[in-house]
């Protein structure tokens, strides 16, 4: 988890970041318009990424008084891999102080069909930290490896997180190039 000054540093390298009690918002403080990558509903917000760094979850792990710096990946190419990273903010706790968050994960080729396609996994249990605008690493995300006999084009990366004490969805979608 990071605290939200930390994050909002990552303005610059990620498209997210913010306070995400009620939505993300960028380093000045002002609300992100929701975009197809990060959104917000009545308090719980979840952003996606894609990287192409393998070292992501070392950065992440590592960072504890300066920015973590993830560049986004627009394209990968035979052999190359990236690592699609969801994360999440004010998770609700239920009555016994634990959060419940699920996720469906689905990647489609460029024509459309699913090449993975899995609903319900755990995502993010636990107890939440007390300030709200914390942001969590989800425990389900994407390594996707490019092969020879994969179809050139753009793929399309959609994860809906869900907030199962709270009872709210948040569809996110990220698309990368196959070249």
């Amino acid at each position: 988890m990071r605290s939200p000054l930390l994050l909002a540093m990552m303005a610059l390298l990620l498209p997210f970041n913010g306070l995400a009690q009620s939505d993300w918002r960028n380093a000045d403080g002002t609300p992100m318009a929701q975009r197809s990558a990060s959104a917000a509903a009545r308090g719980f917000s979840a952003s996606l990424v894609v990287t192409d760094n393998p070292q992501w979850r070392a950065i992440w792990d590592a960072t504890t008084g300066d920015q973590p710096r993830f560049e986004a990946a627009q394209y990968v190419r035979n052999g190359g891999e990236l690592y699609i990273v969801a994360f999440l903010s004010n998770p609700l706790p239920g009555a016994d102080g634990t959060s419940n968050v699920r996720c469906d994960v689905r990647v489609n080729r460029p024509d459309g069909s699913a090449t993975m396609d899995q609903r319900d996994l755990p995502c993010f249990q636990g107890r939440p930290g007390a300030d709200p605008g914390l942001i969590y690493l989800s425990s389900e995300g994407v390594r996707f490896l490019a092969e020879a006999t994969d179809p050139r084009g753009t793929w399309t990366v959609r994860i809906t997180l869900t907030d199962a004490n709270r009872g709210v969805a948040l569809p996110l979608q990220a698309t990368f190039n196959v070249r």
